[in-house]
């Protein structure tokens, strides 16, 4: 296995970070509204009421009377204290020396109970996160984004807009048919806007109107007199995605582009997946129109880039995490959030100062990191992440029909890797066995052919001596020529025989180079598989 399989199942998801520009989110520290369910406890006459923050410590008004033993100790403790007065004001140079370890040892550990602080406020920020049901419905919502088209001049009204959509779709209907003879409703818009900058916003729920739109040959150059600009996605939906797996990192994006080009003519988008990048090799997502280019480069399963085969699988999409981006907490939307400030996610500082947030320090807020708040690095977000996929698995009912979502390996079930395991040993069995009983039937079949056939050769050629001593005793041409006919054929089909049973012998021994390779890989296989199964 290549060592960079592990590293590959991160990469597919750095697609759904957060669009800071739509969604963002919240979860402010001490704030009591975010308390968890009070529960009591009674600890010797006292009510401590628990919280997320430990808020609200109240203790009872009860009388208590002294027992005797109580008293007794009391009276021990003063004569010690007056005792320890006493050698206090004789103090000698042990003491200086014991003050000095003291006021190291104080100094020293001072960084690390900064960071247990840092960790208990993280986990009381955590403890406040609740996966709600808008941020599930977002992780796995299916909505395709909106196309912007500018106009020019800028439309005013929305009357103008409805007159310039129906221009287009009268202009795109034919050939939209004609390339989509399966797509049965009305051609429409589920939604258009025409918003303060003069520009249409159009929203469709289908993927078929969605692609179309995409491809900027599919519009005119103006309508009704105006010039019209589509501003396209800068990505294709994932069900038009495909990952080329493990490219060289010798093989740079350029290069990639050309032999992709060559090869579809379909092509929307290259890019590299950042999260993918190792010492090695990286994965690339490609974009394509056209759902039977989609479909062929899938089956194909590899692809061909300066004579090198690269894997090429589908893209899947990991469900997206609400954040806010008031808070940079996730969870919620900035209109619940109920933070009173808004916190720059770089530095943690209110964003409405006068400070330049593009080129503040960045400092994650939750766990003091040097990464942004909203970085998947953050312990914050991770939890949440975590949290948010052990909810989908268990709210299957969520999930929209025929689609797949890409669950990272770490956030995976122990359960589940046995069970894969398993099943790939199970696999590896299977086709072990296959290989072997396909071995054992190419023998048998070589073997009874190679011990027939010569017998049938040796009975045609002796056939064929029979009839060449009878034709030397007939007289009459005709029939002579008719047996001479025959005799040629059946020399001609001696030598044909013969050779097919020279070549039937040059592809055995070829073939069984071949089995004898393939066994040993598929030991190996095994042993691999043995090694996970057993922790090795």
């Amino acid at each position: 296995m290549d060592e960079n399989a592990n590293e590959s199942d991160e990469n597919p998801e750095i697609d759904t970070e957060v669009d800071d520009s739509n969604w963002l989110q919240q979860n402010r520290r001490n704030k009591r509204a975010n308390k968890t369910p009070r529960t009591d406890y009674f600890v010797q006459g006292r009510t401590i009421t628990s919280s997320s923050h430990g808020y609200s410590r109240m203790e009872k008004n009860i009388t208590r009377h002294p027992s005797p033993q109580h008293t007794e100790r009391m009276k021990k403790q003063n004569v010690n204290h007056e005792m320890s007065n006493f050698k206090n004001d004789q103090k000698n140079s042990c003491d200086d020396i014991q003050n000095l370890n003291v006021s190291n040892y104080n100094r020293n550990s001072n960084k690390n109970y900064e960071k247990e602080k840092d960790i208990q406020i993280i986990e009381k920020e955590y403890e406040q996160l609740h996966v709600s049901q808008h941020a599930l419905k977002f992780a796995v919502e299916n909505k395709l984004p909106p196309i912007k088209i500018q106009c020019e001049p800028q439309l005013k009204t929305q009357e103008e807009g409805s007159e310039i959509i129906k221009q287009f779709l009268k202009y795109i209907e034919t050939n939209f048919r004609k390339l989509n003879p399966r797509y049965n409703q009305p051609l429409e818009f589920d939604h258009y806007m025409v918003v303060d900058s003069g520009e249409l916003i159009c929203f469709t729920n289908y993927i078929e109107l969605f692609i179309y739109m995409c491809d900027i040959n599919n519009y005119p150059n103006q309508l009704n007199n105006i010039k019209i600009k589509p501003i396209l996605p800068t990505r294709l939906p994932a069900r038009n995605a495909v990952i080329l797996k493990f490219i060289d990192n010798k093989i740079k994006l350029d290069e990639v582009q050309m032999y992709v080009k060559e090869k579809f003519k379909s092509v929307y988008g290259i890019e590299e997946m950042l999260g993918t990048i190792t010492y090695r090799s990286h994965h690339i997502r490609i974009d394509l129109l056209s759902k039977e280019e989609y479909i062929n480069i899938l089956n194909s399963g590899k692809f061909v880039i300066g004579g090198h085969l690269y894997e090429v699988d589908e893209y899947l999409p990991s469900p997206k995490i609400l954040i806010c981006n008031k808070f940079n907490t996730p969870g919620h939307v900035k209109k619940n959030c109920k933070s009173t400030i808004e916190v720059c996610r770089r530095c943690g500082n209110n964003r409405k100062n006068k400070d330049d947030h593009k080129v503040c320090c960045i400092k994650c807020h939750h766990c003091g990191g040097d990464h942004e708040a909203t970085n998947f690095k953050c312990i914050l977000i991770f939890k949440f992440r975590q949290q948010l996929l052990q909810q989908l698995k268990n709210n299957t009912h969520l999930l929209p029909p025929h689609v797949q979502f890409y669950i990272p390996q770490q956030f995976r079930d122990q359960k589940d890797s046995e069970n894969q395991v398993k099943l790939m040993a199970q696999s590896w069995q299977l086709l072990n066995f296959q290989s072997k009983t396909q071995t054992d039937a190419i023998a048998d079949i070589y073997m009874t052919l190679s011990d027939g056939i010569p017998s049938i050769m040796d009975s045609m050629q002796n056939f064929n001596h029979i009839l060449k001593d009878i034709n030397k005793n007939i007289t009459n041409d005709n029939e002579r020529q008719q047996r001479d006919f025959v005799i040629t054929r059946i020399d001609e089909s001696i030598n044909t025989v013969n050779n097919r049973l020279q070549l039937m012998t040059d592809h055995h021994k070829n073939l069984m180079i071949i089995i004898n390779k393939q066994n040993e890989l598929l030991v190996r296989g095994m042993n691999s598989i043995d090694q996970l199964s057993n922790g090795q």
